[in-house]
């Protein structure tokens, strides 16, 4: 629903339609006097907001764009160049159209046809324009964002008149320069340049408004602004109260509680004087209030405390209260501070001192102590550290001067008939006894193998083990295979097949005639001969 051309007319359009309908007031009754069908030249489309023009054009957004009706020669086209769902359209000087989207910018389109596109994200819902020139926006999501067209400059305004999240469905801007905007339950009034704001409630007295219709919003001809509600019309004549000087009432500290408990009600103790709270202190609320209980619900509170809050907190304007929960030991400087009724901050400002004692485990000789057992447990690492490395040096020593007595010995340097050097002989030949026996079904095991095993050359070991046990290493092999062999054909289980392959000789009649070499008899005939061993 929109205003129309002349004094007594409106234009509506049905929700999900392509048709819009001119109604007026005449002879003490309404009246449908126009009415245009869009069907033909929007296709799939439907209408989502009107604009009428002073020279006889109505701006039509639709879901698919922007169109321009000429109403004297009842023809619609279509503006090429802006896309997307087209949610408000207001007009600027010179004859400029501007039209916000969902997501897609903010388009202007001047005279001659041209649109100029301001990319920007959010879902706005609507727009207006102020006498200075300035372009007011508001989103799905609660923002309020002002555009200044010559520039292309952006500024957010949502924090300024605390909007919350709370959808903005309309805006106006009214002579004063003031910016008002209509939500679900709540109608602001707010002042950009002193950035001073008014909340009209739709619960408070003075309203008696359940909601506010996102739709049913007008400026009257002579600047009064309507909004339409549930159960009925809420009208507000805008004036510059919020340009006034600020004259607010200085806040005042009513109540202190420690952990639920008050102390001016419970304890009797002044708020006048420093406040101490123990360490154990779980919670501490402060509350607060101008006093001004006729004027109550208009007035908005901040507050820090100082040494703990980086910013001015907001207060809740029903039981305006700051609480705080675990508050580390230190002192802090609690500040408030309050509007007057048109939401103005003045420079009175109330404060206490708070002093929060430290527990046994926070003091200086705490820390001290702290300080103590860190150096002791310090050294104890330290000390602990240079043990083990001592050790570790000792063992790396013991290492290094075994090896040494292992290359003397490997090299022949070590006297042969020295007690170390025969037990070195022993942990030798018992070493290579070891690998002998891990590998016996590899048929690869041979002198090279066995060398290469003990670290060692072929040559550096071949007269290693020969001058120990007076055997080249293939028969220091072949007697300690014979020697399970031996056991393996006395025990009969196995045949001399399954031997040979156990033992890791490529044939039968090689292990034969090993053996035959080792025990002057083949396996069958020592296996006959000598059964009573089994």
């Amino acid at each position: 629903m929109e205003k129309a051309g002349g004094k007594d007319g409106i234009w509506v359009c049905p929700e999900y339609g392509r048709e819009a309908l001119r109604f007026t007031y005449r002879d003490g009754g309404i009246r449908l006097s126009r009415r245009l069908d869009f069907s033909g030249a929007m296709g799939d489309a439907w209408v989502t907001c009107l604009r009428e023009t002073e020279k006889g054009t109505l701006w039509i957004g639709t879901d698919r764009g922007l169109f321009r009706h000429d109403l004297k020669k009842n023809a619609t086209i279509r503006l090429k160049g802006i896309d997307g769902h087209v949610s408000g359209i207001c007009e600027g000087t010179r004859g400029t159209i501007y039209c916000c989207t969902r997501g897609k910018g903010i388009y202007a389109v001047g005279k001659d046809g041209k649109a100029r596109r301001y990319a920007m994200r959010q879902p706005f819902n609507c727009i207006a324009y102020a006498d200075d020139g300035t372009l007011w926006l508001g989103s799905d999501e609660g923002e309020l964002i002002a555009l200044s067209p010559r520039d292309a400059r952006i500024r957010n305004h949502t924090r300024n008149c605390d909007l919350d999240g709370d959808m903005v469905n309309r805006v106006l801007a009214d002579e004063y320069g003031h910016v008002w905007i209509g939500c679900n339950k709540k109608i602001i009034e707010y002042s950009p340049t002193h950035r001073t704001y008014h909340e009209y409630r739709t619960a408070d007295d003075g309203t008696s408004l359940w909601r506010v219709i996102p739709t049913a919003v007008c400026r009257g001809n002579d600047g009064t602004l309507l909004f339409g509600g549930i159960p009925g019309i809420y009208r507000l004549r805008p004036s510059n109260s919020l340009d006034k000087e600020a004259a607010p009432e200085a806040a005042r500290i009513t109540d202190v509680l420690i952990d639920g408990q008050s102390l001016l009600f419970d304890c009797h103790k002044p708020l006048t004087q420093p406040l101490r709270i123990s360490h154990d202190t779980k919670q501490m609320t402060i509350c607060f209030s101008s006093l001004q209980h006729r004027i109550a619900r208009q007035i908005r509170y901040a507050y820090r405390l100082k040494g703990f809050d980086e910013e001015w907190q907001k207060a809740g304007d029903d039981n305006p209260r700051a609480i705080y929960q675990n508050l580390p030991k230190g002192t802090y400087t609690f500040e408030v501070k309050a509007t007057d009724g048109n939401g103005r901050w003045g420079e009175p400002v109330t404060a206490l001192r708070i002093e929060r004692t430290p527990a046994w485990y926070e003091t200086c000789w705490a820390y001290v102590l702290y300080i103590l057992l860190l150096c002791a447990l310090t050294l104890g690492t330290v000390r602990y550290c240079l043990r083990r490395a001592q050790k570790r040096n000792d063992r790396l020593w013991a290492e290094a001067e075994e090896l040494l007595n292992m290359r003397d010995y490997l090299t022949d340097k070590l006297d042969g008939q020295c007690e170390e050097a025969e037990n070195l002989n022993k942990i030798f030949v018992e070493r290579a006894r070891q690998i002998v026996e891990h590998h016996l079904a590899d048929p690869d095991m041979g002198v090279e193998r066995l060398a290469s095993e003990m670290n060692m050359s072929r040559s550096t070991f071949t007269r290693k083990i020969k001058s120990i046990t007076g055997k080249t290493p293939s028969e220091f092999i072949r007697q300690i295979k014979m020697a399970y062999a031996r056991r393996m054909v006395l025990a009969q289980d196995r045949s001399i097949s399954e031997i040979a392959t156990a033992l890791g000789f490529s044939d039968r009649k090689h292990f034969t005639t090993s053996f035959k070499e080792e025990f002057g008899m083949p396996p069958t005939a020592y296996q006959k001969t000598h059964k009573d061993e089994a």
